[in-house]
């Protein structure tokens, strides 16, 4: 079934914009995890603070992030999971991590992270296909 690009738009927006949602946190956050399975702080490699908003409007039926900060890992381990939660804690999306040029949903140039390594995501985009 196709889907008609305001109602793309529409669909863009209301997933990234739940991220401004919430008053426990100032920002939403990006979490990266070593496990797909178990997401939680015995997993967590890091987590970034996203921007507020998180994204810009959508068009064509994606939303592009605004800057997410850096931030350094807390124990040497493989990104394979990440999680976007808004400003509450509450998880809006996630999905798998791999190297750039093979297949999922973050992509990263590398995914092993030792200990205090510097984390960077350099742009970041939500996509709802037509």
């Amino acid at each position: 079934m196709r889907k008609e690009l305001i109602a793309r738009n529409a669909a863009c927006n209301a997933i990234v914009d739940s991220i401004d949602l919430g008053s426990l946190y100032s920002s939403g956050r990006l979490c990266l995890y070593t496990d797909s399975t178990t997401q939680d702080s015995t997993t967590m490699l890091t987590w970034m603070p996203m921007a507020v908003p998180a994204y810009q409007d959508a068009t064509d039926g994606t939303a592009i992030a605004n800057p997410i900060t850096d931030s350094t890992s807390f124990f040497d381990g493989t990104a394979v999971s990440f999680m976007v939660v808004n400003r509450d804690g509450t998880a809006c999306f996630g999905g798998s991590v791999v190297k750039t040029g093979t297949v999922g949903d973050m992509h990263l140039a590398q995914t092993f992270f030792p200990k205090d390594s510097t984390i960077s995501i350099s742009s970041a985009y939500y996509l709802v296909p037509a």
